[in-house]
């Protein structure tokens, strides 16, 4: 549970999801294509050891 003033923002920086004040739940759905498109193109995953 947050106080308010809480979000749900995706790696490049943009809200998915925002509760202002108050009480409450934030949730987001997750759009599956939108998560493929950002991890094919985040430089940092380009480095990563497997």
């Amino acid at each position: 549970m947050t106080h308010g003033n809480s979000l749900i923002v995706d790696p490049w920086g943009e809200v998915i999801a925002d509760m202002d004040k108050g009480e409450g739940v934030v949730s987001a759905e997750l759009d599956r294509a939108r998560v493929a498109e950002i991890r094919t193109n985040l430089p940092a995953l380009e480095h990563r050891r497997i």
